[in-house]
């Protein structure tokens, strides 16, 4: 939970960030790519769903989430390649991060030609589905 919590609003900061200076988008965008216009709001409410419970679990205590783990990963991976994106640089922990999930996915066979973006495509098209 508190992976998940700290990586989407990392991400949610530098998405802001973006919105002042590249406007290069974040995977938010291929939501307009994949899905209807008349699904857009019910697919963005699902994004944030487990972010919101997770920040206002106190109102209501005896609430459930069924939650993917695949979430907080995908919001980090999101939040990597945005801080790189805008920064222009690249820490070792990200670099971490970023060698261990393209090891995962080839080691599930499910990626070569590893980048951050096309695995994030990936993973929201997934969520998507």
């Amino acid at each position: 939970m508190s992976i998940h919590t700290l990586s989407a609003a990392a991400f949610e900061i530098l998405k802001d960030l973006d919105k002042k200076g590249p406007k290069t988008g974040t995977f938010y965008d291929l939501v307009d790519q994949y899905v209807r216009p008349e699904e857009r709001d019910a697919v963005m409410k699902t994004f944030k769903q487990a972010q919101n419970f997770f920040k206002h679990a106190d109102q209501d205590p005896d609430a459930t989430l069924d939650f993917s783990l695949a979430e907080p990963e995908m919001f980090l991976l999101a939040a990597c390649d945005k801080f790189r994106e805008l920064s222009g640089t690249i820490t070792a922990e990200i670099e971490t991060f970023l060698t261990w999930c393209k090891t995962a996915e080839e080691k599930r066979g499910r990626m070569k030609g590893f980048s951050a973006e096309s695995l994030m495509e990936k993973r929201v098209v997934h969520q998507l589905r």
